[in-house]
Protein backbone atom coordinates (compact mmCIF):
# COMPACT_ATOMS: atom_id res chain seq x y z
CA UNK A 1 0.00 0.00 0.00
CA UNK A 2 1.31 3.43 -1.00
CA UNK A 3 1.63 6.55 1.32
CA UNK A 4 -1.40 8.05 -0.38
CA UNK A 5 -3.67 4.99 0.28
CA UNK A 6 -2.19 4.88 3.81
CA UNK A 7 -3.24 8.74 4.38
CA UNK A 8 -6.59 8.18 3.14
CA UNK A 9 -7.31 5.05 4.97
CA UNK A 10 -6.52 7.24 8.27
CA UNK A 11 -8.67 10.38 6.97
CA UNK A 12 -11.81 8.16 6.24
CA UNK A 13 -10.61 6.50 10.37
CA UNK A 14 -11.02 10.05 11.31
CA UNK A 15 -13.90 11.29 9.47
CA UNK A 16 -15.87 8.22 10.68
CA UNK A 17 -14.96 8.75 14.76
CA UNK A 18 -15.69 12.67 14.20
CA UNK A 19 -18.84 11.79 12.62
CA UNK A 20 -20.00 9.86 15.68
CA UNK A 21 -19.04 12.36 18.04
CA UNK A 22 -22.05 14.32 18.29
CA UNK A 23 -24.00 10.96 18.42
CA UNK A 24 -21.71 9.95 21.34
CA UNK A 25 -22.05 12.81 23.39
CA UNK A 26 -25.70 13.14 22.76
CA UNK A 27 -26.01 9.72 24.78
CA UNK A 28 -23.73 10.78 27.54
CA UNK A 29 -25.45 13.91 28.21
CA UNK A 30 -29.08 12.65 28.21
CA UNK A 31 -28.78 8.84 28.78
CA UNK A 32 -27.80 6.52 32.25
CA UNK A 33 -25.29 7.79 35.32
CA UNK A 34 -22.98 9.58 33.04
CA UNK A 35 -25.32 11.56 31.93
CA UNK A 36 -26.95 12.85 35.30
CA UNK A 37 -23.50 13.32 37.03
CA UNK A 38 -22.29 15.29 33.59
CA UNK A 39 -25.65 17.51 33.97
CA UNK A 40 -24.55 17.66 37.84
CA UNK A 41 -20.90 19.16 36.82
CA UNK A 42 -22.21 21.26 34.32
CA UNK A 43 -24.55 23.35 37.02
CA UNK A 44 -21.56 24.10 38.94
CA UNK A 45 -19.79 25.42 36.00
CA UNK A 46 -18.52 29.21 36.44
CA UNK A 47 -19.49 31.71 33.39
CA UNK A 48 -15.83 31.68 32.60
CA UNK A 49 -15.51 27.82 32.42
CA UNK A 50 -18.46 27.88 29.78
CA UNK A 51 -17.06 29.70 27.86
CA UNK A 52 -13.68 28.30 27.63
CA UNK A 53 -15.42 25.24 27.03
CA UNK A 54 -17.56 26.30 24.36
CA UNK A 55 -14.60 27.79 22.67
CA UNK A 56 -12.42 24.55 23.41
CA UNK A 57 -15.60 22.48 21.32
CA UNK A 58 -15.70 25.29 18.58
CA UNK A 59 -11.87 24.97 17.83
CA UNK A 60 -11.33 21.15 18.64
CA UNK A 61 -14.92 19.83 18.04
CA UNK A 62 -16.43 17.14 15.59
CA UNK A 63 -17.29 20.21 13.00
CA UNK A 64 -13.77 21.53 13.33
CA UNK A 65 -12.32 17.92 12.52
CA UNK A 66 -14.23 17.25 9.52
CA UNK A 67 -12.57 20.71 7.97
CA UNK A 68 -9.30 19.91 8.54
CA UNK A 69 -9.75 16.55 7.49
CA UNK A 70 -11.54 17.98 4.08
CA UNK A 71 -8.46 20.12 4.05
CA UNK A 72 -6.22 17.32 4.24
CA UNK A 73 -8.34 15.04 0.95
CA UNK A 74 -7.93 18.53 -1.25
CA UNK A 75 -3.70 18.35 -0.17
CA UNK A 76 -4.26 14.70 -0.95
CA UNK A 77 -5.48 15.05 -4.36
CA UNK A 78 -3.59 18.26 -5.52
CA UNK A 79 -0.40 16.29 -4.87
CA UNK A 80 -0.56 13.30 -6.28
CA UNK A 81 2.56 11.25 -7.89
CA UNK A 82 3.20 11.29 -11.81
CA UNK A 83 5.08 10.39 -14.16
CA UNK A 84 5.69 14.13 -15.49
CA UNK A 85 7.67 14.70 -16.83
CA UNK A 86 7.99 11.49 -19.24
CA UNK A 87 10.93 9.52 -19.12
CA UNK A 88 11.65 10.93 -22.34
CA UNK A 89 12.96 13.85 -20.65
CA UNK A 90 14.89 11.84 -18.52
CA UNK A 91 13.21 11.14 -15.72
CA UNK A 92 12.18 7.67 -14.50
CA UNK A 93 10.94 8.42 -11.23
CA UNK A 94 7.59 9.48 -9.88
CA UNK A 95 7.44 13.34 -8.94
CA UNK A 96 4.74 15.09 -7.32
CA UNK A 97 2.32 17.15 -9.45
CA UNK A 98 0.77 19.21 -7.28
CA UNK A 99 4.48 20.76 -6.72
CA UNK A 100 4.79 21.91 -10.29
CA UNK A 101 8.05 22.40 -11.69
CA UNK A 102 11.29 24.87 -10.63
CA UNK A 103 12.72 27.79 -13.08
CA UNK A 104 14.58 25.16 -14.84
CA UNK A 105 11.42 23.40 -16.01
CA UNK A 106 12.53 20.11 -13.53
CA UNK A 107 9.93 18.76 -11.64
CA UNK A 108 9.99 20.70 -8.18
CA UNK A 109 9.97 17.03 -6.02
CA UNK A 110 10.10 13.35 -6.16
CA UNK A 111 7.14 11.53 -4.31
CA UNK A 112 6.25 11.92 -1.59
CA UNK A 113 6.94 15.99 -2.02
CA UNK A 114 7.31 18.02 1.51
CA UNK A 115 3.07 18.79 1.32
CA UNK A 116 2.17 14.80 1.59
CA UNK A 117 5.58 14.21 4.14
CA UNK A 118 3.98 16.78 5.96
CA UNK A 119 0.46 15.43 6.08
CA UNK A 120 1.98 12.21 7.04
CA UNK A 121 3.40 13.55 10.46
CA UNK A 122 0.39 15.25 11.28
CA UNK A 123 -2.14 12.03 10.75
Amino acid sequence: MDLHAVLLARIEELERIAKAVPYLAARMWDNGRAGVGAVKARQHWTDEARVLIEEHAHLHGPAAVLRGLAEDRDILRRHTAGRWPSVEDGYDAPTCIGCGRDDTGDPRYLVPCPEIESLARRL
